[in-house]
């Protein structure tokens, strides 16, 4: 089975998850006719998802109404949505001073905990860095970050910083990917976090590196068994953008990045 999220837009925007059999059909025995579609407000986008054991599918994503940060509700294996999940099987986050946000990247460790990445918005143009993590019942856990979330401002105050991938070490440590855009430039850059949310500065100096000499911007993120850090998006010089590759070690010794 393949399961994928999305949006639809018929007359407005949705959230959408949708399953396909082994030999890409839709799946007849989840949502209705292999699709699920859900609009709370009537401008949502499904951004990432990602699959418990059991089979239940956590999706995250954006909504273009409200203050919400992040929008995130789980799917159960037939395509029903769970209604345990936060409020009417949605569990809405906000970031105080935020007017807008979104989620863009979604992990579930193996304590069952779903790690959410994007970024909030508090003022026209700017964004900051956005991570939050859920409990497996979706409330916050409370022990990581300040009360659930970990809210950073990258690249000066009138930066937009975005997470747009997240990954977990086997030590637990959390690595995301994003990019910061500035008047000035836009950078790509790696962030490590510990288990509790905060920046780890045994990976690099307040946990941040840029990826500069690849001109690299992250697009998604891995580790490896051996907890080196993947990182695959664009890198563009001049007039060309290639596709990209770059590998971070725990002492962020960067191998060359490379293209194709």
């Amino acid at each position: 089975m393949i399961t994928f999220g999305g949006m639809t837009a018929p007359s407005g925007f949705s959230f959408l998850v949708a399953r396909l059999t082994s030999d890409g059909a839709l799946d007849p025995t989840f949502g209705t006719g292999g699709i699920r579609v859900d609009s709370p407000q009537g401008g949502e986008t499904t951004e990432a998802i990602a699959m418990r054991p059991n089979g239940r599918i956590v999706a995250v994503g954006s909504s273009f109404l409200g203050s919400d940060t992040a929008v995130t509700f789980e799917v159960g294996v037939g395509g029903g949505l769970l209604p345990s999940w936060g409020i009417c099987g949605y569990r809405n986050v906000q970031v105080a001073g935020a007017t807008t946000g979104g989620t863009y990247g979604v992990i579930i460790d193996p304590d069952g905990r779903t790690v959410a990445v994007g970024f909030s918005s508090v003022g026209l143009g700017s964004g900051r860095l956005f991570v939050v993590r859920l409990l497996p019942d979706s409330t916050i856990d409370p022990t990581f970050g300040t009360a659930g979330v970990v809210d950073l401002e990258l690249g000066g105050p009138d930066a937009f910083a975005i997470a747009t991938g997240v990954a977990r070490g086997t030590d637990g440590r959390l690595y995301l990917s994003g990019r910061t855009t500035s008047a000035q430039s836009t950078r790509g850059f790696v962030l490590a976090l510990t288990d509790g949310g905060v920046p780890d500065g045994s990976f690099a100096p307040g946990g941040l590196v840029y990826l500069d000499a690849q001109q690299l911007t992250p697009e998604d993120i891995d580790v490896t068994a051996d907890d080196r850090v993947l990182v695959v998006g664009s890198s563009t010089i001049g007039a060309t953008t290639d596709l990209a590759v770059a590998r971070l070690a725990r002492n962020v010794s960067v191998a060359p990045a490379y293209t194709c």
